[in-house]
């Protein structure tokens, strides 16, 4: 995101928990990267027009966040926060990827997850002037792209810690879905899947 930002604003400060991640971002003139904290942050007071964040806001302490977000923010700065829901296919797979989704992983998954299951409705959010938006966002991905999606979701690692015995198990849930997955879609092919996107902003009232 930080890439995409590069191109709209002058300066663009990033930052992430992981050095890992952060020496995979786009190197640009006009980004800085700090591995810190948003409840953290090391930025001067009134420093920024803008505040976003994508994908992380419901791991937040939001209290210690929003402290931080309202000394770096100018007068009349916007803070803008998004999350994206389950990805969608057809109705055939979206079953079975909510199969996996509640009926596999459902009393694993953080409690924190409520929040974008919520739209970001339920979030604590303090600022004025508010917008709420929905969007999708599109990718195109062949099916093996799809698997790695799903097998990324946190709340797996909780799974295998409590039933080790499914992990590289070729009748786990994940590896029964990859079967049945090569019944809809033929290996290799590409095509147009999307997710859900929940957008909320408000701004400092000064």
């Amino acid at each position: 995101m930080a890439q995409q930002l590069a191109h709209k604003f002058k300066e663009v400060y990033a930052t992430d928990l992981s050095k890992e991640q952060l020496s995979y971002a786009a190197k640009l003139d006009n980004i800085k990267y700090k591995c810190e904290t948003g409840e953290e942050c090391s930025a001067a007071d009134q420093s920024f027009d803008l505040v976003t964040v994508a994908q992380a806001i419901h791991w937040f302490d939001f209290e210690k966040f929003y402290k931080q977000v309202l000394r770096v923010l100018k007068p009349g700065g916007v803070i803008a926060i998004w999350v994206y829901e389950n990805i969608r296919v057809n109705d055939a797979i979206d079953e079975q990827i909510g199969y996996l989704y509640q009926d596999v992983l459902g009393p694993y998954w953080a409690s924190e997850r409520k929040y974008i299951e919520d739209k970001l409705q339920t979030i604590p959010f303090p600022f004025g002037g508010q917008l709420k938006a929905e969007f999708r966002m599109e990718v195109e991905w062949n099916h093996e792209q799809l698997l790695g999606y799903l097998n990324s979701w946190s709340a797996w690692g909780s799974y295998y810690q409590i039933n080790p015995q499914e992990k590289n198990n070729e009748n786990s849930p994940i590896e029964r879905f990859k079967r049945a997955l090569q019944k809809y879609w033929p290996d290799g092919e590409k095509r147009t899947l999307w997710f859900p996107v929940y957008l909320r902003m408000g701004n400092m009232e000064h």
